[in-house]
């Protein structure tokens, strides 16, 4: 069995977090912000109970961070017709241009780690990503 050492997973969840905070402020943006954006965007429609729930935000922080992309005219919010309590946030166009900008940056960003790939190597990778992203997602 291959030992892989907890501190290469950490280098690589740093790096990540460092290009994520790049990316925010090329952008704009707070972290949370751009987090925000790229969560709404992939699922086009998210709850804030949701959001909250992801970003792992108290309460206030999440509110300030929606009222400022909302302001910034990012992402809308919609009361749900089933439940008058709950609401849900979507991209308004101008996010979803900013979403697909942010998208394309990161693929740049990446793209000169992953071009030195064979593709066998880089269908393990994001086989292996994937597996890591889920486990990341449930432990939350």
């Amino acid at each position: 069995m291959i030992h892989i050492p907890a501190y290469i997973i950490a280098q690589i969840f740093s790096h990540v977090a460092m290009l994520k905070l790049a990316l925010a402020k090329q952008f704009g943006l707070t972290a949370f912000q751009l987090l925000a954006v790229v969560l709404i965007g992939s699922s086009k429609r998210v709850s804030i109970k949701e959001l909250k729930q992801r970003l792992s935000l108290p309460g206030s922080s999440l509110t300030f961070a929606v009222d400022a992309l909302e302001r910034k005219k990012l992402i809308k919010r919609h009361r749900s017709k089933e439940d008058k309590r709950q609401w849900f946030l979507s991209l308004t166009a101008k996010g979803e241009q900013l979403y697909g900008d942010i998208l394309k940056a990161e693929d740049e960003m990446a793209s000169p780690a992953l071009d030195r790939l064979s593709e066998s190597e880089k269908t393990v990778f994001l086989k292996l990503a994937q597996e890591i992203v889920q486990f990341s997602a449930q432990a939350q």
